[in-house]
């Protein structure tokens, strides 16, 4: 199937950037200090600071952080792969991947779709 992106953007619009937040859960118990909420309100907080434009919210609440396919996040990579999102946002990389492997290979599918990767908590 062949991807095509959207029609070009010119240098003077605003980035599209989109959040992805995934929430852990751990024998049945919810980490709440890093709620789906606060990953979001954050990721906002950074999107308007940049002057981005907000591209929507994707969220795999109860996902494991090493599994390739996650639903939203597929969801997420399309739009990038057809131009409609320009980042992906995250609050920590491990909201995004747990392994290096796994890392190695979304980073990749996000920069073959034209895209950025930024966390707002590492470098």
């Amino acid at each position: 199937m062949a991807v095509t992106k959207s029609s070009p953007r010119s240098n003077t619009m605003p980035k599209r950037a989109a959040i992805y937040a995934r929430q852990s859960i751990t024998r049945g118990e919810v980490d709440e200090s890093l709620s789906l909420e606060f990953q979001t309100a954050r990721g906002k907080a950074w999107i308007a600071e940049k002057g981005y434009q907000f591209a929507g919210v994707f969220t795999d609440g109860d996902s494991k952080g090493w599994k390739r396919h996650r639903p939203q996040f597929d969801r997420m990579l399309g739009l990038m792969q057809t131009g409609q999102v320009d980042v992906v946002v995250v609050y920590k990389l491990s909201r995004f991947f747990r392994g290096l492997v796994e890392q190695e290979t979304l980073i990749t599918d996000i920069a073959n779709a034209g895209g950025e990767l930024a966390s707002l908590t590492e470098p």
